[in-house]
């Protein structure tokens, strides 16, 4: 049998027997390389790709071991909120309550004292008005006529009696009054 271009096909069978048994050149990057070669870079390929499948695996694991010990310490942290936490949130809050509801009623009771000193004084201060309006006219009446039985029972020992100088009673006064004697 012949080939269109009309080589016998057992000739062309032969050529490419001869072509795979002598040593191959094969161009990589611009370099001719030998199937040694080649097989030692294919050896080392298929070491990084296990390698790039044990990294790979290790993450996951990682991945994994990270996840269920952050679960872990959650479930942890919320068991003991529920324990110690929530309980001791409770007492504080039941306590804040009750101080609050004191201060309210010292508070209230407070208001009720302020108004009942400020009853007080009011009563006190009409109280007073009240005296004062109803007495004085009358004090003053009594101081007038004792002042009037005095002057009348003086007048006739003034001659007896020794005043004293006049230079002694202004520095009486003078002194009680806060001046300065130097």
């Amino acid at each position: 049998m012949a080939v269109p271009d009309g080589t016998p096909l057992k000739s062309q069978v032969s050529q490419t027997r001869q072509t795979i048994t002598r040593p191959a050149h094969y161009a990589v990057c611009g370099e001719l390389m030998t199937a040694d070669q080649l097989n030692n870079l294919n050896m080392w390929m298929a070491i990084r790709a296990i390698a790039s499948v044990v990294q790979i695996a290790a993450l996951a694991a990682l991945t994994i071991f990270g996840y269920r010990l952050y679960a872990h310490s959650r479930r942890t942290i919320d068991a003991l909120e529920r324990r110690h936490i929530e309980p001791l949130t409770r007492r504080v809050n039941d306590v804040l309550d009750t101080v609050s509801t004191e201060v309210a009623r010292i508070r209230h009771a407070g208001d009720r004292v302020q108004q009942t000193v400020q009853g007080i004084n009011g009563g006190l201060s009409h109280a007073a008005s009240v005296v004062t309006a109803t007495v004085m006219p009358g004090w003053v009446v009594t101081k007038g006529v004792l002042a009037a039985a005095s002057a009348f029972r003086a007048a006739g020992k003034s001659a007896r009696l020794k005043r004293p100088a006049p230079k002694d009673r202004d520095l009486d006064r003078f002194v009680n009054e806060g001046g300065n004697d130097a």
